[in-house]
């Protein structure tokens, strides 16, 4: 389940209260709007490939955030913002694990929150299809992707509402306490990580700010690609 166009609207009202009745082709509200949802597009791909554990994958898009050139004319309240987007993902580019790059995932995502916060305006996001409740393996899976993107709302939006209930269904009931794994120490391995997921997860119940809600999705983040680099498998995307 992908997000997509809803924050664009958010980018447009903000680049509009930030542009105000400039002519400049240089600062019209529809370039400034493209500029932010590239940067969304780009730190939403770094994040997609480490939850599957890619930390290759991640490499582009955080070379593209580090090295874009600032948009001319940038309103001086967002740059430290983009700064520090800048600074993350440079951190992405040393990394030489998926918790270091996680982490710093999740820094850039803090940050393009506050941003939005401290400008006055939130990012907007609709249309979340409702997570599966069947009692299968795949279900759980998706529904794992669909906390995912609802602690990633909580963070980018920011949105309180979205970070709870993601943080609420990644705490509930692990892999493997009703699904099947196969007994073998690989299925054991598999089945702690999943375990690990759930419980970093939980610490989300008490994360009370950014920088605290940014530690534990990149620790989940982390979690999760380590989970599928062992499975050898990419988790269906479960939604259009």
């Amino acid at each position: 389940m992908r997000l997509a166009a809803p924050l664009c609207i958010s980018f447009l009202a903000l680049a509009l209260a930030a542009c105000g009745e400039s002519d400049s082709p240089e600062t019209a509200p529809d370039d400034v709007s493209s500029h932010m949802q590239e940067h969304f597009d780009k730190v939403t791909e770094v994040r997609e490939a480490l939850v599957i554990g890619d930390l290759e994958a991640a490499r582009e898009p955080a070379t593209w955030l580090a090295e874009h050139a600032p948009f001319a004319d940038l309103p001086p309240a967002w740059e430290r913002y983009l700064d520090s987007v800048r600074v993350s993902a440079l951190e992405v580019l040393a990394a030489h694990g998926l918790e270091d790059a996680s982490y710093a995932t999740a820094t850039m995502a803090g940050a393009c929150g506050d941003c939005h916060l401290q400008n006055g305006l939130a990012g907007q996001f609709g249309g979340s299809v409702e997570a599966p409740d069947e009692e299968t393996v795949k279900a759980h899976m998706q529904r794992h992707q669909w906390a995912i993107e609802r602690m990633w709302e909580g963070l980018i939006g920011p949105s309180a509402t979205a970070w709870d209930e993601g943080v609420g269904m990644l705490a509930d009931i692990p892999l493997g306490a009703h699904d099947s794994v196969d007994g073998t120490s690989e299925g054991n391995a598999l089945e702690d990580l999943a375990r690990t997921v759930h419980a970093r997860a939980a610490m989300g119940f008490v994360a009370d700010t950014v920088e605290k809600k940014a530690q534990v999705f990149g620790d989940v983040l982390a979690a999760c690609g380590s989970c599928h680099q062992k499975a050898g498998r990419v988790v269906e995307n479960s939604g259009p």
